[in-house]
């Protein structure tokens, strides 16, 4: 987050405390999730992501979402990886609309 280098460098040193990633984890087939396993699944889902990522691919999110039955979707145009982090107002903002809209149905 160019905009904020004070918030860029205190979300960067937090990042340092947890330490190396083990990114091949997500690779192990305890971790994998399969299209089939989503039969039957009726929970509330919003899958979000944003624009700026350079953890995932921006757009994988939107992949991710054909393959869970009813989940929706929001792309922060302005955010990386941490949209909680880099854009908590409008986080905040489309979690509470998905659970509004969740409990209504």
């Amino acid at each position: 987050m160019q905009s904020e280098p004070a918030l860029t460098f205190l979300y960067e040193a937090i990042g340092r405390l947890n330490g190396s990633r083990r990114t091949e984890t997500m690779v192990e087939e305890t971790c994998k999730l399969y299209p089939s396993m989503f039969d039957a699944y009726s929970v509330p889902t919003l899958i979000m992501g944003g624009r700026h990522d350079h953890f995932l691919e921006p757009d994988q999110h939107l992949h991710i979402a054909t393959l869970v039955p009813g989940a929706a979707t929001h792309t922060f145009q302005n955010s990386g990886h941490s949209a909680y982090w880099e854009e908590p107002a409008e986080f905040n903002r489309i979690v509470a609309e998905f659970i509004k809209r969740s409990n209504s149905v």
